[in-house]
């Protein structure tokens, strides 16, 4: 079994933990939601897409996050995967049903390419191999609550980093290649969620 999905065995548990902290935090405001962006993008692109989170309302302006995200796009000559774990913390200007907030973030990525092309440029390219990561930046976005209850959630979040890499794993390596390397790193989600239980603090 690869990896990556080694670690999706983890979300159940992931679930269960944020469920029993969303207990703890009662009766401040929890939200489930899931993001619309990549799976809609990844129709396009003949790939697998999409992330689930949970943001908890700790204390009055303050608030953290945790997502997970994975993705799986395939083509004739390549297969790439990834995997994150991205907990964020947010400080909401305001305690209303529209709210601006800033924040940070902290992100580990797991990434797997697997690339073979007949025509490169003359002989064949064959390459495969995996990445691991640690990623942190700022984050700024918005919500707006609506429906009959507020209870409707829709969230625009964007964020920008540095990604360090800290381990890559060739398991077959094109002469001549260079791997990716430390850089600019960034986060971007459409969320639609809806609030489990508490009200604006």
């Amino acid at each position: 079994m690869h990896i990556i999905y080694k670690y999706c065995i983890l979300l159940p548990l992931i679930f269960i933990v944020n469920l029993g902290i969303a207990q703890a935090l009662a009766p401040l405001k929890k939200i489930i939601k899931i993001d619309l962006f990549y799976p809609t993008y990844s129709l396009t692109l003949n790939d697998i897409a999409g992330s689930l989170s949970f943001d908890y309302n700790i204390k009055n302006h303050h608030g953290v996050e945790g997502a997970i995200f994975c993705s799986n796009f395939s083509t004739k000559y390549s297969t790439n995967k990834s995997f994150q774990v991205i907990p964020r913390y947010k400080y909401v200007f305001n305690n209303n049903y529209k709210n601006w907030y800033i924040g940070c973030y902290i992100k580990y990525k797991y990434f797997y390419e697997k690339e073979v092309t007949e025509f490169y440029p003359v002989v064949p390219w064959r390459l495969e191999y995996s990445q691991q990561s640690i990623n942190v930046g700022l984050l700024g976005g918005y919500q707006l609550y609506f429906g009959k209850q507020k209870k409707i959630v829709f969230d625009i979040i964007t964020g920008l980093g540095y990604g360090h890499i800290y381990d890559t794993k060739y398991i077959v390596k094109e002469i001549g290649h260079n791997f990716k390397r430390n850089g600019v790193d960034g986060i971007f989600a459409i969320n639609i969620g809806y609030v489990l239980s508490g009200g604006m603090k």
